[in-house]
């Protein structure tokens, strides 16, 4: 199973290694870091949302002993699943043109940051763990890559051709996944053959562009059953042929059927009510 993301406090000076198929922003609550390494060098204060742009180990040295900040480790298939076109191109951006991006919060914006950090941190760390906690922490980083999306600054976007397709790949998933499930279609629109965009995908990310369409397809039907809807509306929402298609393509990803599914989560919503 891959990790998506990892998020964990930054409580001491220390010495970094980035992995090349991964993101790294750092959030500062209160105090001062400061962040040097490769082509980086910059002086973190609070309410700052900093992008690493190399990849290069980087240090990480806390002046004073007032601090807090969080450092969130992304995995770029993420991007994918949840629609980050804007963050793939600024981190594509940032190292090419071995550049890091120091964003000033609104209050607004760093409450609203601090506090889906503070609940994913929680739910990662958290005794219990189901399929109810796995969605509401799914839920909490959706809202966390919509507000991020938010605040990212337009830039002249040097963008190398691969980077490029794999960008408007996510584009078009995000508008299409409910009524295209074939890799032809994303290709056709792409000008160029499945088996190409696929190799250009899994250079960038490790994942083939079966799997991002699978990936998001899953998560929209998750969600969905969450909701009010029957399995046959959601089935015709998603755009499967019939409930029949809807159930194999659900139960070979998670082994559950979508009824299945539904009760089980509505029997762990009903033990969380007081």
């Amino acid at each position: 199973m891959d990790v998506d993301y990892n998020m964990r406090s930054i409580d001491r000076s220390e010495h970094i290694r980035l992995q090349t198929s991964n993101l790294y922003l750092i959030i500062i609550q209160y105090g001062i870091l400061q962040v040097s390494g490769g082509y980086v060098n910059s002086s973190l204060h609070q309410k700052a949302l900093f992008l690493i742009g190399t990849k290069l180990p980087v240090s990480l040295n806390i002046v004073g002993t007032d601090f807090k900040a969080w450092l969130i480790q992304i995995n770029l298939t993420v991007l994918g699943k949840y629609n980050a076109s804007g963050l793939a191109q600024l981190y594509f951006h940032s190292i090419e043109k071995e550049k890091s991006f120091n964003l000033r919060l609104s209050n607004r914006t760093y409450i609203i940051l601090k506090i889906l950090t503070s609940y994913i941190w929680y739910k990662s760390n958290s005794q219990t763990f189901n399929s109810l906690e796995s969605n509401l922490k799914q839920l909490a980083f959706v809202i966390f890559f919509m507000e991020v999306e938010k605040i990212l600054p337009v830039s002249e976007h040097y963008i190398l051709v691969d980077h490029q397709i794999f960008i408007d790949f996510l584009k078009l998933v995000n508008q299409h996944i409910s009524s295209e499930h074939q890799v032809q279609f994303y290709a056709d629109r792409l000008c160029v053959t499945p088996q190409t965009l696929s190799l250009k995908l899994k250079k960038i990310s490790g994942k083939t562009a079966k799997y991002y369409l699978s990936e998001v397809l899953l998560q929209r039907a998750e969600i969905a059953l969450s909701g009010s809807l029957s399995i046959i509306e959601i089935s015709e929402k998603l755009g499967f042929k019939n409930p029949s298609c809807f159930n194999i393509f659900f139960k070979s990803k998670t082994n559950l059927t979508p009824t299945s599914y539904r009760k089980k989560l509505q029997k762990l919503t009903s033990k969380t009510k007081y």
